[in-house]
């Protein structure tokens, strides 16, 4: 192999290396762009969360004071629906659940079973329905 072709094949693999180093940095660039966007999002749904969290009292079941489900949850019914706005349903049916005391989340994950409180469904199935009996 003359030098002329030695340089050539060299200044082709040079060139493929360089389109191929390209394209992984594209790649990386988009990866971390994707990572980027999903903690914002999770910070956002982790600081909404934590919003709603301080302003929602736990719910105490209390026949007395007619301190039921329904009444409860009609008191921050608003503030889960506007304030919660861009948290998903299993979102919101696993921060209500949290929101419940002790005895009441324990009626409430034997009421659903088998199921989990995570794999139950905000409104077609979830938390509201089922919890109208608490």
């Amino acid at each position: 192999m003359d030098s002329a072709t030695l340089k050539m094949f060299l200044a082709q693999q040079q060139e493929a290396h360089k389109e191929q180093l390209l394209f992984l940095q594209q790649q990386q660039e988009k990866l971390l762009e994707t990572i980027l966007k999903k903690i914002g999002t999770q910070s956002d749904h982790t600081n909404t969360i934590n919003s709603l969290n301080g302003r929602i009292s736990t719910f105490i079941y209390n026949s007395e004071d007619g301190e039921t489900f329904d009444r409860w949850y009609g008191r921050y019914e608003n503030v889960i629906k506007v304030d919660g706005a861009q948290l998903d349903d299993a979102s919101k049916a696993r921060f209500l659940v949290t929101k419940l005391d002790k005895h009441e989340a324990e009626q409430f994950r034997n009421h659903i079973l088998p199921k989990m409180p995570a794999e139950v469904n905000f409104r077609r199935d979830g938390v509201l329905n089922n919890s109208k009996d608490t």
